[in-house]
Parts: structure tokens; C-alpha cells; sequence
């Protein structure tokens, strides 16, 4: 049984080293190296639970969804085609086991307070003076919780993707199950509704 992470903050600048690592590490995988699952595991697990804690909004269903998609990667690894980046596909992997839960369970799930744990993620993946700071605003404010609960589903995914996770467009519309333009155009909505609503609370935005 895989432990989840306990310690999923945002990984800054060494996101795009990481990445190119998972990369190598699926490939040995794929072609039988048995440790190499440790080292993928290591590598994707930290953001891959992120994406399901936000997903699922409750910490003992994101972990259930967690071993799930680990088990779906060995069995459906043989389908990753070297070359491609692995964390899309894992996080589709990752998409249709939380929608075959939902068929499963027929229940909502409390979507408010995966984007409440938003707030702690958001905060740890920008830092004052940079480019992201604006960023960090939105994650830090208090009134993060109430504006993005507004938002409809897609939208707030594609902020997610996008602003707390750092992926590139084409990264996040393979997540998302869209395309580049459409996902740009969501993430765009959402993120001007949320700028209004700070600018209407009176929070000072830079």
C-alpha cells in the first residue's frame, strides 16, 4: 500500500527538472526496471495527491483515490507512449477513477472545502516579488474561498490547473479533457471573476 504524501506544497522552480525525471522514470518502468515504480512514485505522487485532494475535498477519499490510480498506472502502463509527458496521463488516470467513484457512490461531493484547502496549496506556490505574486494574493486572501466557490466547475479547474499546479495549456486541457483555446478561455473567466471579487471586498491587488 502507497502512503500518500504528507507534505504536497508547491515545488517552485524544480517543477520542470521533476517532471523531465517522472519522464524517465515511467520509461525504465515500462520497460521492466521493478524500482523504477518507487522513483515514479516519488516523483509524480506529491502532485498527483494534490490533484485529487482538490478533485475529491475530503483527505480519506483523495487518499482511497490515490492507491487507485497508482494500481491503474501498473496496469495500464504498457499504453504511456515514451516521449509524452507522464503527468498528464496519470492525471487522466487519475480523472476516470474519481468519475467512476462518483457513478459509484451517486453522491456530491463537498467541493467548497477542497477549494478552502486551496487556499494553504496556493499560498506555498507563489512568493512575494516574483511574477506570481499577484497569484499569491488570490491564494492568501481570505476571500479565496467564497469567489471560487462561486465559480462554475470547469472554470475552477482551470485556475487550479493553471495558477496552483503550473502547468502549461496544453497540459492542463489534456487534464481537463478540452482544448488549449477552450481551457485558456475558462481559466481567463475565472480568473477575472475572482479579481472582481477581491476588488469588490476591497483587498489590494498589484
Amino acid at each position: 500500500m502507497l502512503e500518500p504524501p504528507r507534505n504536497h506544497a508547491g515545488l517552485g522552480g524544480e517543477v520542470s527538472e521533476m517532471r523531465d525525471a517522472a519522464d524517465e522514470a515511467m520509461a525504465a518502468y515500462q520497460r521492466g526496471e521493478g524500482a523504477a515504480f518507487d522513483r515514479l512514485v516519488a516523483l509524480a505522487g506529491p502532485a498527483l495527491f494534490r490533484f485529487l485532494s482538490y478533485r475529491a475535498g475530503e483527505r480519506s477519499l483523495a487518499e482511497d483515490l490515490y492507491q487507485e490510480t497508482w494500481l491503474k498506472v501498473h496496469n495500464a502502463r504498457h499504453t504511456w507512449r515514451p516521449g509524452e509527458p507522464v503527468r498528464p496521463w496519470i492525471y487522466g488516470i487519475a480523472r476516470h477513477a474519481f468519475a467512476d467513484h462518483l457513478r459509484a457512490r451517486a453522491r456530491h461531493l463537498r467541493r467548497v472545502e477542497a477549494v478552502r484547502e486551496w487556499s494553504d496549496i496556493g499560498a506555498a506556490a507563489t512568493r512575494p516579488g516574483e511574477p506570481g505574486a499577484l497569484d499569491e494574493k488570490i491564494s492568501a486572501s481570505q476571500q479565496l474561498s467564497q469567489a471560487t466557490a462561486e465559480l462554475p466547475a470547469a472554470q475552477a479547474e482551470a485556475l487550479f490547473l493553471l495558477k496552483v499546479e503550473g502547468l502549461s495549456v496544453q497540459e492542463a486541457a489534456a487534464i481537463a479533457g478540452t482544448s488549449p483555446g477552450a481551457l485558456k478561455v475558462r481559466a481567463h473567466r475565472a480568473y477575472a471573476k475572482v479579481r472582481a471579487h477581491l476588488q469588490a471586498s476591497e483587498e489590494p491587488l498589484e
